[in-house]
């Protein structure tokens, strides 16, 4: 039977949806989908007693919210199946400008459009307008991270993304065991990770004119061996790729004479805007920076 909302024509209903988003029942928030024209998309719910969000006689907001979000995925869902291709995953990144005017009772039909502000990468930001009939109940902006399959990397091109830095061990860096005090290959990790930064171009004062910080949140650091003053060795620092907005390396510390393993180490950075609240998705400048390695 087909359904028509707002003078559209319903394409895909029912189990049909499900082709178009990740979620399942019961937080199954889109019931119709009416299609696509340029940058907006629309589509529809119908409000019942057993939904998942609906209490004291209402559906609540959480609902509304998550209606919009799946509303969203749906356009998406109905893009990549039309190209023959699996559908992403998606995630809130933010909601903005939320109102909400009216929460909808059982049997209502909420009919939704979502227009599309902006697309860079993996990152959408749209805005919707959720209606029932003529009247409009809620309204909001929301970013939204695509979350697509990365592409394996063999081992020449990872390695690729590489840096070795030689150094010599300094007086100043020994304890009374005359061998390098345990913190100091901290520094030592700090040194690669900013020999890299220079040689690919993602070096701290790059990040920051781009509006961010990358504070660590993570370090790991595995002793081998030991080194003493005046010998050198060679720190090679090794960008590990992954989808979140974080940024991974990975530590070896050679001695330089024997090419031995003399320390090992991880660190994870995460960005924070410059009001210093933390980033959900990949920056735009990150993304950018991927793409010219062959990352994504």
């Amino acid at each position: 039977m087909q359904i028509e909302m707002n003078n559209r024509e319903v394409i895909i209903q029912g189990e049909g949806i499900l082709n178009l988003i990740p979620q399942r029942p019961p937080i199954v928030m889109v019931d119709s989908f009416f299609g696509i024209e340029k940058n907006h998309s629309y589509s529809g719910l119908t409000v019942t007693a057993d939904n998942i969000f609906y209490e004291t006689g209402k559906l609540q907001e959480a609902g509304i919210i998550e209606h919009i979000a799946q509303s969203a995925a749906a356009r998406i869902g109905f893009l990549y199946t039309r190209q023959g291709e699996k559908v992403p995953l998606g995630f809130i990144g933010s909601v903005d400008k939320l109102k909400i005017y009216d929460l909808p009772k059982n049997g209502m039909k909420l009919f939704t459009e979502i227009t599309v502000v902006q697309e860079v990468f993996d990152i959408t930001l749209i805005s919707a307008q959720v209606k029932v009939e003529d009247k409009l109940i809620a309204e909001c902006r929301m970013k939204i991270f695509i979350k697509k399959r990365m592409k394996r990397k063999t081992n020449q091109q990872v390695a690729a993304l590489t840096n070795r830095t030689t150094f010599r061990v300094r007086f100043s860096e020994i304890d009374s065991m005359q061998i390098v005090w345990h913190g100091e290959y901290v520094r030592y990790f700090e040194d690669g990770r900013e020999a890299f930064g220079k040689q690919y171009g993602l070096d701290y004062m790059s990040i920051y004119r781009e509006g961010y910080m990358v504070p660590i949140v993570d370090l790991t650091c595995q002793f081998k061996q030991s080194l003493s003053f005046g010998e050198e060795a060679i720190v090679e620092t090794r960008y590990i790729a992954c989808e979140a907005a974080k940024i991974k390396f990975e530590y070896i510390i050679y001695r330089a004479t024997d090419q031995s393993i003399v320390a090992t180490g991880s660190t994870i950075q995460v960005f924070l805007n410059l009001n210093k609240e933390l980033e959900l998705m990949n920056p735009p400048f990150y993304l950018e920076w991927k793409k010219k390695w062959n990352i994504l």
